[in-house]
């Protein structure tokens, strides 16, 4: 009987989503609230990856480049001495290379040989190192060389060719990997693009050489906590010595999806995807209130640090957490301002360029493409060699 009742609370959900995906663009604009209840409620698991890709107007992007992203995964280059053939942009040319039928090509991670210590390792070699440290017990992410270990590679190498400023950086696979979860590989393609590029959630910041936008992160977040739990802050910070650049990065680089059980960061996710960064604040102030009872009564560093890395983001009930984010107060207006303020410390104390903190300028009008030259003469000691499927 509850399986049944179950089935049809999940019917009549699919069927409410359904009817307002019937008409999406309308209801987002003129219906805001109704959205943002809904989302909180958890979008249904069939309908996440369309829906994901609807609110971070990656469909538009993928509609509006076909044959781009197998473009990229042909390119050619291996990753250090030929990065400047390519051309992150948003370029005023639309892309004039593969058609939408091209096929994309399908490569495994190459074999890593032995790197001289003194070698620097190329960036296939990078993000097949990665590729099989991201989440390794799932099903989908766990075979060597299975399918979803390629798709997670092709992925990553594709978004390293399109955007040579940001390149790779660990962290990105994490992300990579949450959203081929719920899409195919070319709509977590431009989904990480949207992510990446777009004004609303500019995550090229927290990637990009000197990660600006994680530094300023951090310094909101220790703001936050200073002015609204002072008691916990003065004694995480000030008596143990733990710093938000301690505990926060694995937080906000891959938005939890390294530490929070897989269902918990789809839900997060939901929410994040709909009202960006300020909700992400909500989830840390939550996480950092549960916490605090134990914290005040922590001695050491290694102990507060093993609580916000592991013991919390683990064991932390989804619904508990969803309900003490959600009653977080964070204006927009608050937000921003935290953000200015942030800003203007980090420029005055410590030198840091004003330019590298700002938002992405992305929208999803933006047109991308990459320069393809010549076929360039590969050096011997820059060939990257391709394990072929048997």
């Amino acid at each position: 009987m509850t399986s049944l009742a179950s089935k049809k609370r999940l019917r009549a959900k699919l069927t409410k989503w359904r009817e307002m995906m019937s008409n999406w663009d309308e209801i987002i604009s003129t219906k805001p609230q109704v959205v943002q209840e809904s989302v909180r409620r958890g979008i249904p698991s069939p309908l996440r990856g369309h829906l994901w890709m609807s609110l971070t107007s990656a469909t538009i992007l993928k509609h509006n480049h076909p044959g781009l992203y197998a473009q990229c995964l042909m390119a050619q280059g291996d990753g250090i001495s030929n990065l400047d053939e390519v051309d992150d942009g948003n370029s005023e040319n639309s892309n004039s290379g593969i058609s939408s039928t091209s096929s994309p090509v399908t490569t495994s991670p190459p074999n890593r040989p032995a790197t001289p210590n003194n070698a620097r390792e190329t960036r296939e070699e990078t993000i097949s190192r990665d590729v099989g440290r991201t989440f390794p017990k799932h099903q989908q992410f766990r075979d060597c060389g299975g399918l979803g270990q390629r798709s997670l590679y092709h992925v990553l190498r594709a978004y390293s060719i399109l955007d040579t400023n940001v390149g790779y950086c660990q962290g990105m696979g994490y992300i990579v990997a949450l959203l081929l979860t719920t899409m195919c590989e070319e709509s977590a393609f431009w989904t990480l693009v949207s992510l990446m590029k777009s004004a609303k959630y500019s995550m090229s910041g927290l990637f990009r050489t000197g990660l600006p936008r994680l530094q300023l992160y951090q310094h909101m977040l220790e703001s936050l906590l200073r002015e609204r739990q002072k008691e916990t802050a003065e004694h995480l910070f000030d008596s143990l010595g733990v710093i938000p650049s301690s505990f926060a990065p694995q937080w906000i680089m891959t938005i939890f999806t390294s530490s929070f059980p897989l269902e918990s960061a789809l839900r997060v996710w939901d929410v994040f995807l709909n009202e960006g960064w300020p909700f992400i604040f909500q989830v840390m102030m939550a996480m950092m209130k549960l916490a605090s009872k134990e914290l005040l009564l922590m001695s050491n560093f290694e102990d507060a640090l093993k609580l916000l890395c592991d013991d919390i983001p683990r064991t932390i009930p989804m619904n508990v957490l969803l309900e003490n984010s959600y009653n977080v107060i964070l204006s927009k207006e608050e937000y921003h301002s935290l953000e200015q303020s942030s800003i203007n410390k980090l420029v005055e104390q410590y030198g840091m360029d004003e330019n590298e903190t700002k938002l992405e300028t992305g929208t999803s009008s933006s047109l991308y493409s990459i320069n393809e030259p010549s076929k360039p003469k590969i050096e011997s000691s820059t060939t990257v060699n391709v394990k072929k499927e048997k």
